[in-house]
């Protein structure tokens, strides 16, 4: 098999590129850019917040990063002023995640960067094929999940 053929070297290339296209060219050149995996962290607590309690371990899952990766961008975050980590009441291990308003206010700015790298991504591609890219893509993260499970045990 030639190396051009194999479909995760594909999907690390689409990754890095579009990792690329999110460095944030619109962003003030004296402020810190958040990464791009900060700038979808940002967008996921923003869009979930109504839904409750948001944890490092939400971020994880939501970016399939590992704990030591999370913990690591997180505290970055934290030192940069964009979220706050906070107690809960019924569990002392657990401490949710909030969105500071320097975040907040960043929101607008990512949501549209991060569509304007989507539409650029999926230039000339149909609903039915951006549809079936998706399944496909799910199905695949479905697989690695499995057996990522399994060797846990």
């Amino acid at each position: 098999m030639h190396h051009k053929n194999i479909l995760g070297m594909e999907i690390k290339a689409i990754t890095n590129r579009m990792a690329r296209r999110l460095k944030g060219e619109a962003w003030d050149i004296n402020e810190k850019t958040p990464s791009s995996a900060q700038k979808h962290a940002i967008a996921y607590l923003y869009e979930h917040q109504s839904e409750g309690d948001l944890f490092q371990r939400d971020i994880e899952e939501f970016l399939s990063i590992q704990r030591p990766t999370a913990t690591r961008m997180l505290n970055n975050m934290e030192s940069e002023g964009l979220i706050k980590r906070e107690n809960v009441e019924y569990d002392g291990r657990l401490k949710k995640i909030r969105l500071t308003l320097k975040a907040v206010s960043l929101y607008n700015d990512i949501f549209d960067e991060i569509n304007h790298v989507e539409e650029e991504m999926t230039q000339g591609l149909t609903d039915e094929e951006k549809t079936e890219f998706l399944r496909i893509a799910r199905k695949i993260r479905s697989n690695l999940d499995k057996i990522e499970a399994a060797s846990k045990k």
